[in-house]
């Protein structure tokens, strides 16, 4: 990233705001800005959404696929979901509730 950019004479400033939205989506996640703080939810704005359980499946199917582990894979996600937090206002009201829901289907799931 740093190497096109400097290609390409982006200045200093904006390469290190890049680098620092980049590094924001790495879990666990820890935005120091407002805008990292968007990123954040954007990456992971999913998991709040009815489309997460197929989404995560298809990610499994993926995984399995480039032949990475995939043992204990809904107990791993309930884990995901439960120490995930959304950090601006908006995803907090929007997906927190679909959240929820999915972490008690999953409970459910580890149930039967």
């Amino acid at each position: 990233m740093k190497e096109f950019f400097e290609a390409k004479e982006v200045l200093g400033s904006v390469l290190n705001k890049i680098e620092s939205c980049i590094c924001a989506t790495k879990f666990p996640h820890k935005p120091k800005t407002l805008l990292e703080e968007i990123l954040c939810d954007a990456d992971t704005y999913n998991l709040g959404t009815e489309d997460f359980i197929r989404t995560d499946k298809l990610l499994k199917e993926e995984l399995g696929n480039r032949k990475v582990l995939t043992d204990n894979w809904i107990e791993k996600t309930k884990q995901l979901l439960l120490t995930h937090k959304y950090f601006t206002s908006y995803c907090i009201n929007k997906l927190s509730r679909g959240k929820e829901k999915t972490i008690q289907l999953l409970k459910n799931q580890l149930q039967t």
